[in-house]
């Protein structure tokens, strides 16, 4: 069942690729080179025949991806309400980093898409999640975001990554002593794990960071809709050069990465037809809902390692294009693979089978 809806998706880039040829050239020519990559038997290719057919039938590609999608947001709800505590007092505060004014009111969507997160796995409101921002609090729940430095002694820890240049993570820090005694469930990608065993730690080995659930567990009730933007430039709050480059460009739409939901952010990026970010968890989100994205990596974008820890973890070639200008981007148009919605599902699964329920709620 899976091969052939990826086969499906890939051809839906290449045929809408057709049909704006001028502006997405490039586009065209990697959908199909990953689509003969795909056409690896005669099943795929009568299924890709029977797509052309509904094309031409005015039939929507994405539908057949969204119907997977629904299926599988049906086997994550049943799962998460088998696992679930009937009612959560949370015990133990969920982690996210306090930010400063460059972020508008305080808030950066990737750190603040950790309540939302919290909010679906506990099926507590937003304002019911218990929050921190201290890093020193000890036995807090780290999970979305570059903090595995911020951990403590008994933290609990799902998918966190770490910011590989920080001081805090040098060979003998504070950070590998607090991470030894606390509980891992999973780091963000495989270059966390290999800096940790450096240390003589030995994370299992889970990875995926949980932005990529926003699909199937953090929004499940978002679904796509007609794109009526082009393309949507997404800076991250630190690279004022991708601002400035984008303003200049006609027909662009930038989008705040500190809007005062992340859900806002997420409607937004829905209405896109492609999504050019130097936000990780932007690009995260948007390849969750299956939106073309296009990695920005300019002379103020964060450092690439994050970025590339993530990638090893779902993909088993991420040898990817970056671009630090978006006259490039435009020009290069090497979107980021989809991600296979099979991996996004075990990312979800694993996070809810091992998530501790009876220590987080009273």
């Amino acid at each position: 069942m899976t091969a052939p809806v990826i086969a499906a998706h890939d051809l839906e880039r290449s045929v809408e690729a057709v049909h704006t040829l001028e502006s997405n050239t490039k586009l065209l020519a990697e959908s199909m080179r990953r689509l003969v990559h795909k056409l690896n038997s005669p099943l795929n290719l009568v299924f890709v025949l029977a797509i052309f057919a509904g094309r031409a039938c005015n039939f929507q590609l994405r539908d057949i991806h969204s119907a997977e999608l629904a299926e599988l947001r049906l086997i994550v709800r049943r799962f998460l309400h088998k696992r679930q505590s009937q009612q959560c007092e949370m015990s133990k505060p969920w982690y996210h980093i306090g930010l400063g004014r460059r972020w508008r009111n305080g808030k950066n969507f990737g750190d603040d898409l950790n309540v939302d997160l919290a909010s679906a796995i506990l099926g507590l409101s937003r304002e019911n999640v218990v929050t921190t921002t201290n890093r020193f609090v000890k036995g807090k729940i780290l999970a979305i975001g570059s903090v595995l430095t911020h951990v403590e002694e008994g933290d609990l820890i799902f998918g966190t990554g770490l910011s590989f240049f920080s001081r805090d993570a040098a060979h003998g820090a504070r950070t590998w002593k607090n991470l030894n005694k606390s509980t891992i469930y999973s780091l963000r990608g495989p270059d966390s794990f290999k800096r940790a065993a450096l240390e003589g730690i030995k994370p299992p080995w889970k990875f995926g960071d949980l932005g990529i659930t926003a699909s199937l567990l953090i929004w499940p009730n978002l679904h796509y809709v007609s794109p009526s933007v082009d393309v949507c430039v997404v800076p991250h709050a630190t690279d004022t050069k991708l601002r400035q480059e984008a303003e200049h460009f006609e027909g662009v739409i930038i989008l705040d990465i500190s809007p005062d939901l992340p859900v806002t952010l997420m409607r937004q990026l829905l209405k896109c037809r492609r999504v050019f970010s130097s936000s990780l968890h932007v690009l995260m989100v948007a390849l969750a809902f299956d939106i073309p994205c296009v990695w920005m990596n300019g002379p103020d974008s964060n450092h690439p390692a994050k970025y590339l820890d993530f990638f090893h973890g779902m993909y088993d070639d991420a040898n990817f294009t970056s671009y630090s200008t978006l006259e490039d981007a435009m020009e290069g148009k090497e979107f980021i693979p989809a991600i296979n919605l099979q991996k996004m599902l075990d990312v979800t699964l694993t996070f809810i089978s091992h998530f501790p329920f009876d220590k987080v709620c009273k």
